[in-house]
């Protein structure tokens, strides 16, 4: 499943209209996000990290609320495969409706 959410992830981050710096950045995290996942053995304090980063920046951009359950669906999806470590992130979500 987080393969699949890690992929998910990037495909609406890339479709999600961020102005060229905040796109930079946001397709940087959630490459790093679908690599780390992907890794044979994940280092998920990394993917952790760059999910708490590409989800703030998300945040900032107004991206979460616009986007909906394209964005918000794949980050609860890692932030609970992270486990204790997506926390932080899982309080930057917004509640689901």
């Amino acid at each position: 499943m987080a393969r699949r959410a890690a992929r998910d992830l990037r495909q609406a981050v890339a479709a999600t209209g961020l102005d060229r710096t905040t796109a930079t950045e946001a397709r940087a995290r959630a490459e790093e996000i679908e690599t780390g996942v992907n890794a044979r053995r994940p280092d998920r304090a990394r993917v952790a990290r760059a999910l708490e980063q590409l989800t703030r920046l998300l945040a900032a951009a107004g991206s979460l609320a616009a986007a909906g359950g394209a964005l918000i669906g794949p980050l609860h999806t890692l932030a609970g495969w992270l486990g204790a470590l997506g926390g932080p992130v899982l309080g930057l979500l917004p509640l689901p409706g």
